[in-house]
């Protein structure tokens, strides 16, 4: 009796500390409720209650061996405690051990079957574990027995982000705000994926509200920078990155939006120092390396760039951007091989990249895998409609392949390219469409460069075949020349005044309209007036052996590579009179300069019909030559226009021409010593005859 008579005034006692506990516990003061924790023990060191809710106290306040002791004894005593159980699940989560921590759940849930807390906390264990799927049908289950645990809702979606599954996952996150809306992870967690979905001003307003609830949300910060960032309020996004820096210096995230954010302002060497700093603090940050290969892009540092893109694939090989990004720099710096490799990665992983399947186009273009390179520009169009680029460039890789039905259609595309779309006029006389013209007068508008007209002038005599009376508008350069063909009526100089017309149409149009084929190209040449009778023609210096006019693309022009110095083999042959066709280089012992007797293509025509033979460039002396009919060898990097894809050597639109092409990018010291032999046979062919 006296025993009993003790108990009861102690098992008040502690009845009545583990309520204050309790009390304390749930107001969060953690370091009140702590003593009397540890003082109901002393009452009862065995009870179970004053263990588990003791080492709940210990886990929060990070003392987790501690905690995961007083729970064990707790459990000891009182095997079936399913609370127990399911918080000793958390502490062995907390201690790094998933796979422990999952029996403890599953023992909680064996004992407790309609616990939500366990099947929410079974989905925590089994996301550790990587085990996603799994970990979102326990979170479903959990919410099904109590759809109101606002931080399940929470797991629930970060699960279906790292699934890719948005639309749900942007459903998960609002419905953890609206059951818990004091919560600042909900709300951050709901603006990134607002941010995701593109709908940044929405996105904004969640980081504001989590940082309002909870200004330590380091994350939040930069997100809430990124997307200040991505919406072009950029003064806005550096106050945000430079909290979340405040908070954490070493955040790599905020020193990469710093990055973008002093990029987008066109501070580059700040932007250069910010992704620097985020690689320092990781350098496995894939999305760092990144942006810092498309600053060095930026900054013409191609080579730089590459190996950063390749440093980012190091530490993420499914990075389709960087895959993609990668090959165009590799083709900038004419590396079209391995670009092409890139390039195909990137398809690969995103293969509704149009951007991607243009750039592969490019890049079999140079690799002269011409239909190919159509294919993937088809792919692009197919994407982008619209896209105007890749439409224009097909038509090169048609015409390239002799497919120039196609090619033609797609020609007119050039209109819609910035760089070759010439100035809109209006004009009241309709287009032409290909119809007899029964006396009328068209204007024929000569629209892109000074080649391009001379190569197109051999259709000229099919539009006055067709009964009408031609007027040719071209650059000033070409009316002296031009002007003698007999096939029209007037020609114009560019930006004169017009005379009255009946009908019009673009040069650039007349294949497509007259239905030229590969097969039947006019190719009689001359179909340039080889003499023209107005002014004067001037008269080629005496020279020795054969006359060779060379254009190599010096002065205002280039050609990658191609120096005065590389032509030095070709100058020190004996028997031949070197004549520069092109002005304002630097004086050369090694030829004669006809530059300052040449004002106009008039007149390189008159020298070129007294030479042996023109050398010449990809430019407008070539189809001059060419068009006159003269003995012409063209030099041609790896992947030449289109118009020159013969790969045998010869060219389907200038009979007269050889074609001497690099074997590979930037060669041109076989061409030149391809040229030298070719040039010694041709003496020796010229000495026999003598």
């Amino acid at each position: 009796m006296p025993i009993a008579m003790s108990e009861a005034p102690r098992a008040k006692d502690l009845a009545a500390t583990l309520r204050n506990a309790i009390q304390l516990h749930q107001s969060g003061r953690l370091q009140e409720a702590l003593p009397l924790y540890r003082e109901a023990l002393e009452l009862d060191p065995d009870n179970p209650d004053a263990l588990h809710l003791c080492g709940i106290l210990a886990h929060q306040i990070g003392r987790h061996v501690e905690a995961l002791e007083l729970v064990d004894r707790a459990l000891a005593r009182l095997p079936g405690f399913a609370d127990a159980h399911n918080t000793r699940g958390n502490l062995l989560r907390s201690l790094g051990r998933p796979d422990d921590a999952l029996g403890a759940f599953r023992q909680a849930m064996a004992l407790a079957p309609g616990s939500a807390m366990a099947w929410s906390n079974l989905g925590n264990a089994l996301r550790d574990l990587g085990r996603p799927e799994e970990a979102l049908r326990a979170y479903r289950e959990a919410i099904a027995r109590e759809p109101g645990l606002a931080e399940t809702h929470l797991n629930r979606g970060i699960v279906l982000r790292e699934l890719g599954e948005e639309p749900e996952t942007l459903a998960a996150f609002t419905s953890a705000v609206a059951l818990r809306p004091d919560m600042g992870a909900a709300h951050a967690a709901l603006g990134s994926s607002l941010r995701r979905a593109g709908r940044l001003e929405e996105s904004v307003e969640s980081f504001r509200r989590a940082l309002s609830l909870d200004p330590d949300l380091t994350g939040a910060y930069c997100e809430l920078g990124a997307a200040l960032c991505e919406s072009g309020q950029y003064g806005e996004a550096t106050d945000a990155l430079q909290a979340a820096l405040a908070l954490e210096p070493n955040r790599p995230e905020a020193h990469n939006w710093m990055g973008n954010v002093c990029k987008a302002l066109g501070y580059l060497d700040q932007a250069l120092s910010a992704y620097r700093q985020a690689l320092a603090d990781r350098p496995d940050y894939a999305e760092a390396h990144y942006n810092l290969g498309l600053l060095l892009v930026e900054l013409h540092r191609p080579v730089e760039a590459i190996a950063s893109f390749r440093a980012a694939l190091t530490f993420r090989s499914d990075y389709a951007e960087a895959h993609a990004e990668m090959g165009v720099t590799l083709l900038r710096v004419g590396r079209a091989d391995e670009a092409v490799t890139a390039l195909r990665r990137a398809l690969d992983l995103e293969p509704v990249s149009a951007s991607a399947w243009y750039h592969l186009g490019r890049a079999l273009q140079d690799e002269r895998r011409s239909r190919e390179a159509a294919a993937a520009y088809a792919r692009a169009v197919a994407i982008s409609p619209e896209f105007a680029e890749a439409h224009w460039h097909r038509a090169l890789a048609l015409l390239a392949a002799g497919e120039y039905e196609a090619g033609w259609r797609e020609y007119q595309w050039r209109l819609k390219v910035p760089e070759h779309a010439p100035p809109e006029r209006a004009f009241e006389a309709p287009l032409w469409d290909g119809s007899p013209l029964e006396g009328r007068t068209i204007l024929v508008r000569a629209e892109e460069g000074s080649g391009n007209t001379l190569q197109f002038a051999r259709f000229l005599s099919m539009v006055s075949a067709r009964g009408g009376r031609v007027v040719l508008e071209c650059a000033p350069a070409l009316t002296r020349l031009l002007e003698a063909m007999p096939d029209l009526a007037q020609v114009v100089a560019r930006g004169d005044v017009l005379p009255p017309f009946d009908c019009h149409v673009a040069l650039e149009d007349l294949p497509r309209l007259l239905g030229v084929r590969l097969s039947t190209i006019p190719d009689e040449v001359p179909y340039l007036p080889a003499q023209t009778w107005s002014g004067r023609i001037p008269m080629l210096p005496e020279g020795s052996g054969l006359k060779v006019g060379l254009v190599w693309g010096g002065a205002a022009r280039s050609q990658p590579g191609l120096s005065l110095a590389a032509l030095v083999p070709l100058f020190t042959m004996p028997g031949v009179t070197w004549y520069s066709l092109e002005g304002g280089n630097e004086p050369s012992t090694w030829m004669i300069d006809l530059g300052p007797s040449i004002k106009d293509l008039t007149d390189t025509a008159a020298f070129i019909g007294q030479l042996d033979l023109v050398i010449a460039i990809d430019g407008v002396e070539a189809h001059l030559a060419g068009g006159l009919g003269a003995p012409l060898w063209v030099l041609l990097g790896s992947a030449p226009d289109w118009r020159w894809s013969t790969e045998a050597g010869e060219c389907a639109w200038y009979p007269t021409a050889k074609l001497f092409r690099q074997p590979r990018a930037g060669d041109w010291a076989s061409v030149i010593e391809e040229i030298r032999r070719t040039l010694v046979a041709l003496r020796v062919a010229e000495d026999a005859r003598v």
